[in-house]
């Protein structure tokens, strides 16, 4: 049926093709305008021509210029549109076939410059056709215009949705499994999307604002990650029962972080995230992310597009770990020796938690704990101390055994595996590194008085040396074993209290003294580098440093 007519003052011309076409098209021609803005400068519109002496050789669509063509009364009236340049258009562009599978996010079609977006409809069948393609088309429009961060209130869409073929109704899918809804695609030309204006910015003072520079985010996210790692071995250790928090999965949520912006902030035409540039998120007392924004060099954006998508993406739908985001400075600077799993979840956990102290499940059985430590320490070798592990572990989980048959001794064994799992590093560190005595290391800390150093050596928390420090230091020092009599070993809050926390000063002072007493050479210092420096570039300009600046450069390394 037609829709619109021709008229002009001027003689009417309808093209084919650029060299294509028909003039002196009589006034009041009556077309069905199939498609809006189109060719060159946006200047034309398709139409249908279904009046047989004006077909003639060609088909009947044809292109007149936009300022030809009107509206017959009862068609509606056109929704505003911008111009999509001709260079943006790409006819080798393949659209997706399983479009079925992406439910719920708007594609941009480069072919044909639309958006397309599939939708899981109420109907289980066609009974309703007209009904289903019309819920549908709505509730497309709706998440079109939420994701491209436009007015999406009923009565905008609504009002869209009066404007002559403003969204479309394309396909449908009918599921093989039965009962399943159909799911439809329907499109929305991005010349429609791109002219509605932005909705306001929300700037509310109840907000809170988070940034930091890029550069300092993967390394802060990793350290946090890690922490909830540990944190989450130790709740599995406890045995404790917490609702709706798994530490593990929040952990691996949490370092998808860069990789989910670094998605988010190609959408709005921000392809690298520099490393000087700068994030910034506004969040609710809900931990809930209400805008973002991007700084570089030269200017700041509000980076708008697929807001609504990001905030339903894990991590950014978790206000948990929306929450450990905004507090990331704070908490990559945490040590887990200093604090126990319960407080941590107390501190930064939304909503509010309030675990109280939890007894260690060893406790009761320390002075056993403390002989089969001892024990285990009494081996020469770490892979004597493996099989020594292996062997408390297979004895707690032989499968044949029903936990509720097990005897004492078997329970406990079981228990203490666990621990040993979780801190399996720890013990091989402490024994396969052949810590000095406390004597040797007196020498070596002769800064400090005779009064205080072993006090200060029950202070040393062996969480504080990494596996790389201990494992450099036990190719520095002589072996020796440790002396019951100046090192207890003691459990508390699953840390093994053995030597130092020591502050970075004090490190400075213990690393130093011991590769200057032994002399180390280059090649010595270069190849406990690489323990902690895998980069090709860094280690190549490290390895031209002077003498005394590549000893600094290591020792730099073992007390970071």
């Amino acid at each position: 049926m037609p829709t619109h007519y021709l008229s002009s003052s001027n003689p009417i011309n309808i093209y084919v093709t650029d060299s294509i076409y028909y003039t002196n098209i009589p006034n009041d021609t009556v077309v069905t305008v199939l498609d809006e803005g189109v060719g060159p400068n946006c200047m034309y519109n398709l139409v249908l021509i279904e009046e047989p002496s004006l077909i003639r050789y060609y088909n009947n669509e044809y292109y007149a210029a936009t300022g030809s063509v009107y509206r017959l009364t009862g068609t509606a009236e056109s929704a505003p549109r911008t111009c999509v340049p001709h260079s943006q258009y790409d006819d080798n562009y393949e659209p997706p076939d399983d479009w079925y599978n992406v439910v719920g996010v708007p594609l941009l079609n480069k072919k044909d410059q639309q958006y397309y977006i599939t939708i899981v409809s109420n109907y289980k069948t066609f009974n309703q056709i007209e009904q289903l393609k019309s819920d549908t088309i709505r509730k497309g429009t709706n998440k079109i215009l939420d994701y491209y961060f436009k007015d999406n209130s009923d009565a905008q869409i609504s009002r869209l949705l009066n404007y002559y073929k403003f969204a479309n109704f394309v396909q449908y899918h009918v599921p093989f499994e039965p009962n399943l809804r159909i799911k439809c695609q329907i499109s929305i030309p991005r010349k429609y999307i791109d002219a509605i204006q932005d909705r306001d910015i929300d700037t509310s003072t109840s907000l809170s604002t988070v940034g930091y520079y890029l550069k300092d985010v993967e390394a802060k996210v990793d350290k946090v990650s890690s922490l909830l790692e540990q944190y989450h071995k130790d709740v599995v250790f406890y045995r404790a029962n917490l609702k709706n928090i798994n530490l593990s999965n929040d952990a691996r949520q949490l370092r998808s972080f860069r990789e989910i912006l670094q998605s988010y902030f190609s959408l709005n035409n921000i392809r690298t995230l520099n490393k000087r540039g700068f994030v910034e998120f506004s969040i609710d007392n809900c931990f809930n992310v209400k805008n973002a924004s991007y700084c570089d060099e030269k200017s700041c954006k509000y980076v708008k597009i697929g807001l609504s998508q990001l905030t339903k993406t894990a991590p950014f739908n978790n206000p948990s770990i929306v929450n450990l985001i905004s507090q990331l400075d704070t908490i990559s600077q945490i040590r887990y020796c200093d604090t126990p799993w319960y407080d941590f979840l107390n501190m930064f956990y939304y909503p509010q938690q309030n675990i109280a102290p939890m007894q260690n499940p060893l406790d009761k059985y320390s002075d056993l704990f403390t002989g089969l430590i001892n024990s285990i320490l009494d081996f020469a070798t770490m892979q004597e101390i493996s099989t020594q592990l292996n062997e408390a572990i297979n004895l707690a989980y032989k499968p044949s055994q029903d936990e509720a048959d097990l005897t004492f001794e078997d329970r406990l064994f079981k228990t203490l595996s666990q621990l040993m799992l979780n801190y399996r590093n720890s013990l091989v560190v402490v024994a396969g590194s052949k810590i000095t005595t406390a004597e040797g290391i007196r020498e070596y800390l002769s800064d400090f008085t005779t009064d205080n150093i072993v006090e200060k050596l029950k202070q040393i928390k062996l969480c504080e040396l990494t596996f790389q420090v201990m494992e450099c230091l036990a190719q520095l020092v002589s072996i020796t074993t440790i002396e019951e009599t100046h090192i207890s070993f003691t459990y508390k809050e699953q840390k093994y209290e053995l030597i130092p926390f020591l502050t970075v000063d004090e490190k400075r002072i213990l690393f130093r003294k011991i590769l200057n007493d032994k002399a180390v050479n280059r090649q010595t210092i270069n190849r406990l580098i690489t323990k902690f420096e895998t980069d090709v570039t860094r280690l190549n300009v490290i390895r031209k440093q002077p003498y005394n600046e590549l000893l600094e450069t290591l020792i730099n390394y073992m007390v970071s």
